[in-house]
């Protein structure tokens, strides 16, 4: 990153002010917050939109794993449409999932898994693992916390095929807590 702010190349500085949120992102939320947040000013700036919907991306699921659920869907919201307007599918898929995500939190079932239907056909269309990984997940936890155990299990199951094709081992831990809460 120094270098890239040494020879002027805001976009390889932001795109790694944007890996580097990313990196942070999974768990470390209060130190991934700035580097989105700076990619996102770079991205603007030079009118980068994946850099900016992928900042947004990380801020929205940042702010939903902190419990800041408005906050994230207004960021979620931003990165949807930027997907849908320059077409990256990627994004789009991650966005809708983040959606499902801070429904389930918030109890509203119905409306997580209509996000995570659409984000598993996306990534199912793409071919994109994690990404239909991690939606299998979240309608294992849907599932779980409806009490429909049969299905819960189901979707547990594939969410741990494919993380172990992935070599996912986050994923794979999840799904199989998931199996053991839902025997």
């Amino acid at each position: 990153m120094s270098i890239a702010r040494e020879i002027g190349d805001r976009d390889l500085e932001g795109g790694s002010l944007l890996g580097l949120g990313a990196v942070f992102g999974q768990r470390q939320y209060e130190r991934a917050k700035p580097y989105f947040q700076q990619s996102l000013s770079i991205g603007r700036e030079i009118g980068n939109r994946g850099m900016e919907g992928g900042s947004l991306l990380g801020l929205g699921l940042v702010y939903a794993g902190q419990g800041q659920y408005e906050q994230g869907k207004s960021y979620l919201q931003q990165s949807l449409s930027i997907a849908r307007e320059i077409g990256n599918r990627g994004m789009e898929g991650f966005s809708l999932f983040g959606f499902g995500y801070v429904y389930f939190e918030q109890g509203q079932y119905e409306r997580a898994k209509s996000y995570l239907r659409q984000s598993l056909k996306i990534g199912r269309e793409m071919g994109d693992r994690d990404l239909a990984g991690n939606s299998l997940l979240g309608f294992g936890k849907v599932y779980l916390e409806l009490e429909q155990y049969e299905r819960a299990k189901s979707y547990f199951q594939q969410s741990l095929q494919i993380a172990r094709e992935i070599n996912n081992l986050e994923l794979e831990t999840m799904a199989q807590e998931g199996l053991q809460r839902s025997n």
